[in-house]
């Protein structure tokens, strides 16, 4: 494996130029050698060139599952790590001709690796939560754009699942959760900015939402509107703090 850096034209202004880089492979095709692109590693690709043979080494022995001889720095080996398993993930393929007697094995479980291991479970219930509150399509109803739904959909669904700041809730969906699968979005590729600014965004429709919400929840589980009122004039309330004089 190795890595290329090549040069594109805008397609805005073809007198503009920009780079992009790829992650190769040369394979031989009976007696011929061919070049295969095996990732498009895109423009903002910013690993030092002297580091490119030691990330593509790594790549190819994480896929190949062949042990390392040296450490890499902490950064350079999470990139291998995903990078790999994008290759991986594009390269899998299942094989529906097979019988069950073909497709089912025994195989001895200590011997299974696993390989950036993240969270399904309850972002599939908020997920479909979500679906089934229609809040997906009142947000695009709004008006909000691809890269604002998927950056709501990803905020709310980290600060239920995992309560916190909104880097917090980037680095969740990130690095902790699988998302990113059930709803198409690689969070790696959008901006932190996206997560931080969406709590604004989802504010100034919060009168909208609101009543989305509430229309929609009392259509679903089918109750009646009631009026509670609760006459305050006898009730108070005492306490005591340390170093506050009654």
């Amino acid at each position: 494996m190795y890595i290329i850096k090549t040069i594109s034209k805008s397609k805005k202004d073809s007198t503009q130029n920009y780079y992009t880089y790829r992650l190769m492979e040369s394979i031989r095709v009976g007696k011929k050698v061919k070049k295969r692109t095996l990732l498009n590693l895109g423009s903002d690709f910013n690993v030092e060139q002297e580091d490119w043979a030691t990330l593509s080494k790594r790549v190819d022995e994480i896929i190949k599952q062949a042990p390392s001889l040296f450490t890499l720095d902490k950064d350079l080996e999470t990139i291998a790590q995903h990078y790999a398993l994008k290759i991986i993930s594009a390269q899998a393929v299942v094989d529906t001709t097979l019988n069950d007697e073909d497709r089912y094995k025994e195989i001895d479980t200590t011997t299974i690796k696993n390989s950036d291991i993240k969270d399904i479970g309850i972002e599939n219930i908020l997920y479909e939560t979500i679906k089934e509150l229609k809040l997906d399509a009142k947000l695009k109803e709004l008006g909000f754009t691809n890269i604002q739904y998927n950056s709501a959909i990803g905020t709310l669904i980290a600060k239920i699942a995992n309560p916190g700041s909104e880097a917090k809730a980037y680095d969740y969906l990130c690095n902790t959760s699988a998302i990113n699968e059930l709803i198409g979005c690689d969070y790696n590729k959008i901006s932190s900015n996206s997560i931080y600014r969406i709590s604004d965004k989802l504010l100034a429709h919060k009168d909208d939402l609101e009543k989305h919400l509430y229309t929609t929840q009392k259509a679903i589980f089918e109750y009646d509107e009631t009026r509670t009122l609760y006459d305050l004039t006898n009730t108070y309330f005492e306490g005591g703090v340390e170093g506050v004089e009654s």
